[in-house]
């Protein structure tokens, strides 16, 4: 409560009134102070009479960043490339310029199962692993690819992680680490195996049988009669 009095009643008293300095990312925002005379025996003065608000503007100095994929699975294909993208959207006190710092792990390696990382978005630079906001830019969009091959492996996983925000306030993160499962679609060939044909029995012949002969028989030679002399 201020009073004022016939001594001091056309000097000026101030009023504070101070924010509290939290770690919320909650943009700007303000706040209405109200004033009304609750006492007064001046009759220019009367409890009645109205007294216009003081808007008082919050400005916020904290920034969040949250991390979001398109996809938690990809399937990596025999050719070619596909692209995953992960997507760093910035909330709070986007009216300052800011930046923040990305890395990927997991069991994918680059230039084999990845490559061509690329970060876009308005108001967005990318100074090697350290995405620039610019004042007012809110989104930024990471764009990796994945590459095809027909090498048998097991399934591999693209990590990003996102650390060393900056804010004139606090800054937070949220939605880091994020893995994506790259599947592999190659599998062993099986050999049909070459059968083993049958071989073809050799036929035993039959033995075509010698017949015995049949002795001629020798034929008993008729006697000559001997003739009996006449007596």
């Amino acid at each position: 409560m201020v009073n004022f009095t016939p001594t001091n009643g056309i000097t000026p008293q101030t009023i504070t009134v101070k924010a509290i300095d939290d770690a919320v990312a909650e943009h700007n925002h303000s706040s209405s102070i109200t004033t009304a005379i609750t006492k007064s025996n001046a009759p220019n003065y009367p409890t009645t009479r109205t007294i216009g608000p003081v808007k008082a503007q919050i400005t916020d100095n904290d920034i969040s960043y949250n991390l979001i994929g398109s996809t938690t699975t990809i399937t990596e294909g025999n050719t070619g490339s596909q692209v995953v993208s992960f997507t760093i959207t910035r909330d709070g006190e986007t009216q300052q310029a800011s930046s923040i710092d990305f890395s990927f792990g997991g069991t994918a390696s680059v230039g084999t199962d990845y490559n061509n990382v690329n970060v876009t978005g308005t108001g967005v630079s990318a100074t090697g692993s350290t995405i620039n906001f610019a004042a007012n830019a809110t989104t930024a969009t990471i764009a990796v690819e994945i590459l095809g091959d027909t090498v048998v492996e097991p399934n591999e996983t693209l990590e990003l992680n996102l650390s060393k925000a900056t804010a004139t306030g606090t800054d937070s993160i949220t939605g880091s680490p994020l893995s994506v499962t790259v599947q592999n679609d190659d599998r062993e060939i099986t050999p049909t195996p070459t059968p083993t044909p049958t071989p073809t029995p050799t036929p035993t012949p039959t033995p075509t049988p010698t017949p015995t002969p049949t002795p001629t028989p020798t034929p008993t030679p008729t006697p000559t009669p001997v003739p009996v002399p006449d007596n």
